[in-house]
């Protein structure tokens, strides 16, 4: 800034010289109309270029500046590109080199003035003007010949005015220009590579594939730009590379995606190590959204238009599915938009594939028409897409889905906890283009998922994948998989607890939309197991309620026995002394809809309702001691007073204890209307003293704790 003021200072200095001699009479330029033929010009011209070679550096300036203002404004512009050719070129190149750096770059502006004055001065100056720039910037890896940064970028601004002006004559001298600009990439000066991409965009502009023998070195000397320290630096290093590969560069893409033919090895592999970055990678996660969006317009170009689109989409595409779990919701909405125009290309090229299944297949077919209401809202309110994508979008991801679901599972194993968010949110997203394709991969998705649903930064995005696998896959192939029938003794309550998460997740994503009555029992199956009833574990106890909610809201109980069944889970589930108390009200309010399923008004409803009293009993087979007195707590807590007598005269008669009225003394469960603010799990406690006198314990007084409950009874 500091020097174009101090040159326009001494460009006014100049004009007035010029303007104090042309009234001297003898001047070549006292008459306005003297320079209007070339030997005038010339005249006046020759004395300032045998000033150029003065030993003072002052007065070859003042001379450049006197040239600058003979051609920029005074001289007209037919006769600046013969006297450029005739008399300038050489003695003003020359002085790219002087000793002294005002001098230089007064140079330099004299020959930007040349151009700006008479655009075919670039064609002229060509075989002059691109010897002496490459010389000047020419490097040996550490240092420039040009020692100055703001000269080095006024050489690349001056190298892209002539790209820009020669038009197609820049063709002969691409060698040249690759150097200069290859050379300008290694610059540190960030400035000076900002103009060297958009040189290298100029050029790859205006001779297309003319550049195809050159353009492999080119996008190679341009790549490491990619990761540079600057985001412009980024930006602009993005679309050069995206210019080039469509200039015939295309197989740089294998190396811009670190791709390894598993069947060619390098030799030097076997000597060395031979690393290869992933620099897409690297712009995919990109901290500026800027440059993640540059990214993606890239993507897009090269999916788009590129010739060789067809060899390089497997390994493109997936790039366009992370946009979709992109942080930057702009971002996100570029990536689903490009998904969808791509998609639309895709039935366009596979028209005749498609005929069939357009012309006789109801509109309902190509959306959710078919399926419950609510269903695509719940389905769609937590991803990018806000409705079905189009039928080619959904081809293309369910194509490369496979080459993504193992990737994606393994970065949900990650230790770091920002990769397995990301990998969850693209896994989301991806899911919905999948539909029921995903069937395939979930041996490869489960156990990750089961694995990081207990996780609590991450729970919730893995709830709402498994919410989208529920809603189209059945559920008779994910009960396969997640192997929870007979296995609670098995595998570890950890394993059992993700298995359960996972199984309520699914569940409660299919809702009403597939059948579950052939998968009923073997659910409950599962739910009945006697390890999982008598755990003590509250995290997995708060899963297997979870399961039991998400059964319900999927579909309601076949039969009696059905809810019977239902019932005792609930209660065993709910009825531990060590269970935490929200894990007893999830339970009450799970009991209480399925009271309402069964068409019942309340839980005592449902457990005094015809036959469902003796089923429940007839479930209560002999047991050791303490599941016996635990189930009896049970009744004692949570049926009517009216039967609870009943019901221990029975259990007595089992054990074939004598008949004991010492339960008189418990306090009875409040009505209904009287029961608001009551606490029964007090009148339970109360219940289990009464319970350890009659079967002779030692102590008699309220226990706060399972242990110390199973102590005493012991």
């Amino acid at each position: 800034m500091a020097a174009s003021q101090q040159n326009k200072m001494s460009v006014d200095e100049v004009l007035r010289s010029l303007n104090k001699n042309s009234q001297q009479p003898g001047s070549p330029t006292g008459d306005p109309a003297a320079l209007t033929t070339y030997t005038a010009l010339e005249t006046v011209l020759q004395r300032e270029v045998q000033l150029l070679q003065d030993p003072q550096s002052a007065v070859r300036r003042r001379s450049l500046l006197k040239i600058q203002v003979l051609v920029e404004g005074q001289a007209p512009p037919y006769l600046v590109c013969q006297a450029a050719q005739q008399l300038l070129a050489k003695p003003v190149l020359c002085c790219f080199a002087d000793p002294a750096e005002t001098c230089r770059e007064q140079a330099v502006h004299v020959v930007l003035g040349l151009i700006k004055r008479e655009p075919q001065c670039a064609v002229c100056l060509l075989p002059y003007l691109m010897p002496v720039v490459e010389e000047r910037l020419h490097s040996d890896g550490q240092t420039f010949c040009e020692p100055s940064e703001d000269l080095r970028l006024l050489l690349i601004d001056l190298l892209g005015k002539v790209i820009a002006q020669a038009n197609h004559a820049i063709a002969s001298y691409v060698a040249p220009v690759a150097t200069i600009l290859q050379a300008a990439c290694r610059d540190s000066f960030p400035e000076v590579s900002l103009a060297a991409c958009r040189c290298m965009q100029a050029l790859a502009a205006g001779l297309g594939l003319r550049l195809g023998q050159v353009s492999k070195q080119l996008t190679a000397s341009f790549i490491p730009l990619l990761t540079a320290r600057h985001y412009k630096v980024r930006v602009e290093a993005i679309r050069t590379v995206k210019a080039l590969v469509q200039c015939g560069a295309h197989e740089m893409i294998l190396e811009l995606t670190a791709f390894q033919d598993p069947n060619s090895i390098a030799i030097r592999a076997f000597y060395e190590a031979d690393v290869k970055t992933n620099y897409f990678g690297k712009l995919a996660t990109d901290s500026s959204a800027v440059v993640r969006r540059e990214f993606l317009a890239l993507l897009g170009d090269w999916l788009l238009s590129l010739r060789e689109r067809a060899d390089h989409e497997t390994r493109l595409l997936p790039y366009v599915l992370g946009a979709l779990a992109d942080p930057a919701p702009q971002v996100a909405a570029e990536g689903l938009a490009l998904l969808e125009r791509l998609g639309h290309q895709w039935e366009e090229e596979h028209r005749a594939d498609l005929e069939d299944k357009t012309a006789y297949l109801p509109s309902e077919a190509h959306t959710l028409g078919w399926q419950p209401e609510g269903l695509t809202h719940r389905l769609y309110s937590c991803a990018v897409a806000k409705g079905r994508p189009g039928r080619g979008a959904r081809r293309l991801v369910q194509a490369s889905f496979g080459g993504v679901a193992g990737v994606l599972a393994r970065e949900m194993q990650d230790w770091r906890s920002e990769v397995q968010l990301k990998a969850i949110l693209l896994l989301r997203s991806c899911l919905v283009f999948v539909e029921d394709y995903a069937s395939a991969y979930l041996h490869t998705l489960l156990p990750a998922l089961r694995q990081r649903i207990l996780q609590e930064d991450v729970r919730e995005g893995v709830r709402e994948c498994c919410h989208v696998l529920g809603c189209f896959v059945m559920p008779g192939l994910y009960l396969d998989l997640l192997q929870l029938s007979g296995a609670a003794s098995l595998v570890s309550a950890e394993r059992l607890t993700g298995g359960l998460a996972v199984l309520a997740a699914l569940l409660h994503g299919a809702g009403h939309r597939c059948d579950l009555a052939p998968h009923f029992d073997r659910i409950l199956l599962s739910l009945e197991d006697e390890h999982l009833l008598t755990s003590t574990d509250t995290s997995l106890k708060h899963s297997a309620i979870a399961a039991v909610d998400a059964l319900l809201l999927a579909d309601r109980p076949s039969s009696a026995a059905s809810a019977t069944r239902l019932a005792r889970v609930l209660l065993w589930l709910a009825g531990d002394l060590s269970t935490a108390a929200p894990c007893r009200r999830m339970a009450e309010a799970v009991l209480d809809k399925l009271a309402a399923a069964c068409g019942h008004a309340s839980q005592e409803g449902l457990l005094a309702g015809l036959g469902r009293r003796q089923q429940l009993l007839s479930l209560l087979e002999p047991r050791p001691a303490f599941a016996d007195l635990t189930l009896l707590v049970y009744a004692r807590a949570l049926l009517p007073p009216q039967v609870v007598h009943h019901i221990v005269r029975e259990a007595q008669h089992r054990s074939g204890l004598p008949q004991d009225d010492r339960l008189s003394g418990a306090s009875p469960i409040p009505d209904d209307d009287q029961a608001h603010g009551h606490d029964c799990w007090s009148d339970w406690q109360n219940a289990a003293v009464a319970m350890c006198q009659l079967y002779g314990c030692k102590r008699a007084k309220p226990y706060g704790s399972g242990p110390a409950f199973k102590r005493h009874v012991r």
